[in-house]
């Protein structure tokens, strides 16, 4: 008589579908899942006749198990940040998840910023937004200083909160380098991650509020 009994492999399959289900790693789980789905296939296949519905099924559970290990393993990988990124980050952007930021990042394009070039215009429509790396913006109506924009801070960021029109014109003061982030891609960035969104709102929120409380002694001086 043989050895080898086909029961052995699906007596194994269910002890690693039960270690599996008292793990908390999502991604032990799955692997454990996989690994017990194998020894099940055997026992389907050494039925007699092989059971091929089952076999079927299982087989296609390992298929989706295995897509989300691989995306599990993928989205584990350690962050490196550009040196740009990596300064923006520290600067303005610390409250993010790191992998969250770089997929932000990732969407804009990265220029240099040349004392007087202009950003925005006043009346201009918003169609990207504007983080500046290093150097300084100022923001002026006429002849008139409304404030600055600093290095980790947005440009615009009335227009981003309200009407999505620039209140006053932004101009290069101190060179720099700052990122372009297109508008309609951040939006469509965002609307699939509403926590995401609701972080770079407090962001832009606690900076514009800054910026007031900074004009205030300035106001009532006038």
């Amino acid at each position: 008589m043989s050895l080898f009994d086909p029961d052995y492999l699906i007596h194994i399959a269910n002890v690693l579908l039960l270690v599996a289900f008292a793990v908390r790693d999502v991604l032990l789980l799955r692997c454990l899942f996989v690994a017990g789905s194998f020894f099940a296939l055997g026992f389907y296949y050494y039925q007699s006749p092989p059971l091929w519905s089952a076999i079927a099924w299982t087989a296609l559970y390992i298929v989706i198990h295995a897509y989300w290990i691989v995306r599990i393993i993928l989205d584990r990988r350690p962050i490196v940040l550009t040196p740009d990124e990596e300064t923006l980050y520290r600067l303005g952007f610390g409250s993010l998840d790191r992998r969250k930021f770089a997929r932000l990042a990732g969407l804009g394009e990265w220029r240099d910023a040349a004392e007087g070039q202009q950003l925005l215009s006043e009346g201009e429509p918003l169609r990207e937004v504007y983080a500046l790396m290093s150097g300084r913006v100022t923001a002026r109506v006429g002849d008139d200083f409304i404030g600055s924009v600093k290095a980790g801070q947005l440009v615009g960021t009335a227009a981003v909160l309200i009407d999505g029109v620039a209140p006053c014109d932004f101009v290069v003061e101190a060179p720099g380098r700052y990122i372009a982030l297109p508008l309609a891609d951040v939006q469509a960035f965002l609307d699939k991650d509403p926590d995401l969104r609701s972080q770079i709102r407090q962001i832009i929120s606690a900076e514009l509020a800054a910026k007031i409380l900074q004009l205030l002694p300035k106001r009532r001086n006038i």
